[in-house]
C-alpha cells in the first residue's frame, strides 16, 4: 500500500477536519490567525492521502489526481479543496486506515501459526476478535 501515512498524519488530517466542521478554519483563514506550520504538514498529508486514492480508489482516481497535481502547484487550491470538501479527505481517511487493516490481516493470514511470534500470535488474536 503506498504512499506511507504516518498515525501523526492521519490525526493532523482529523484534527484540521474537525476545525473545517466547526467552521475554526475559515474563520482563522479570513483573520489570517492561522499556523501556517501546521496548514503545511497537514498539507503534506493530504497530499498523501490524495496519492492513496489515486492509486488504491479506482472508480476516483482521475479526480484525486487532479485535486493532488492541482494542489502541488498551488496550495490554496489544496486548502481550499479541504475546507470545501471535508468529507471526502475524511473518507480518504477512512479508506486509508481501513486498507491498513488488511494489509495487517493479509500478513497474518498468509503466516503459518508456527511461524508467528508471541507478539505476532497476541496481534493475530485481538483481530480475529479472541
Amino acid at each position: 500500500m503506498e504512499p506511507q501515512i504516518s498515525r501523526e498524519e492521519l490525526e493532523g488530517i482529523e484534527k484540521f477536519i474537525v476545525k473545517v466542521n466547526h467552521g475554526e478554519l475559515q474563520q482563522q483563514v479570513q483573520k489570517g490567525h492561522y499556523s501556517q506550520a501546521d496548514s503545511d504538514s497537514v498539507l503534506s498529508a493530504i497530499r498523501k492521502l490524495l496519492e492513496f486514492g489515486e492509486k488504491q480508489i479506482k472508480n476516483r482516481a482521475d479526480d484525486y489526481k487532479l485535486y493532488r497535481t492541482n494542489g502541488e502547484s498551488n496550495p490554496m487550491l489544496l486548502l481550499g479543496l479541504a475546507i470545501n470538501n471535508p468529507q471526502m479527505i475524511q473518507e480518504l481517511v477512512s479508506q486509508y486506515r481501513l486498507a491498513e487493516r488488511n494489509a495487517v490481516k493479509e500478513k497474518f493470514f498468509s503466516m503459518k501459526v508456527a511461524d508467528m511470534t508471541g507478539a505476532d500470535l497476541a496481534q493475530f488474536l485481538q483481530l480475529v476478535g479472541k
